[in-house]
């Protein structure tokens, strides 16, 4: 495990997590327009934190894996512990597919020499996944990679993935009335659907 990851998995202890779980009113505004659009049988979340997100899945019949680089969550994880997966992105990736792909808010806590090696491995989880990465240090320092969605965008773009446009003004539109929630606004504002033709 690499110096970075280890610094990474120190934060990232149980308060960390529990602090998450208040986070889990946005699962009813996001994952409805994601859900209605794609129609998933299988999504992952890499970086899914407490597991909001995939537990709304999962009771919609979704089969479910959460990544997260950590086994601190374990216990305060919203989804049964065995759909966990605990895996460092910026160094290989699990033996998991999907149909849909989540990875919000975590690409600026990637160290920016890390971005080839996460975005390769994200890209063999999914062909179709929906990212979102803050472009301005909003929380101070535990964040490493402030880049704008057009260096993202090109990274997925190395790995054959196009821009889905229409998914994501579809899906922006369709947040549209919560945008202005602290949460929500970082993924409304950042939102990047790369796909795999």
């Amino acid at each position: 495990m690499s110096e970075q990851s280890q610094k990474t998995q120190a934060v990232l202890n149980r308060e960390f997590y529990e602090s998450l779980k208040s986070r889990a009113w946005r699962a009813p505004i996001l994952c409805p327009p994601l859900y209605d659009l794609f129609k998933p049988h299988t999504v992952i979340d890499a970086g899914c934190g407490c597991g909001d997100l995939l537990n709304w899945f999962r009771e919609k019949g979704c089969d479910v894996r959460g990544i997260e680089i950590s086994n601190e969550c374990r216990d305060v994880l919203f989804f049964p512990p065995l759909y966990l997966v605990v895996n460092d992105l910026t160094e290989t990736a699990p033996h998991v597919y999907g149909d849909l792909l989540i990875c919000f808010l975590v690409g600026e806590y990637i160290p920016p020499e890390k971005d080839p090696i996460f975005v390769r491995n994200l890209t063999k989880l999914s062909r179709r996944i929906a990212f979102a990465s803050t472009t301005v240090n909003a929380w101070g320092g535990r964040i490493v990679n402030c880049k704008p969605n057009i260096e993202w965008e090109k990274q997925f773009r190395n790995h054959g993935y196009v821009n889905n446009s229409f998914a994501q003004r579809w899906l922006r539109h369709k947040w549209e009335y919560c945008r202005e929630k602290p949460m929500i606004k970082m993924i409304y504002e950042n939102l990047l659907v790369m796909e795999r033709p």
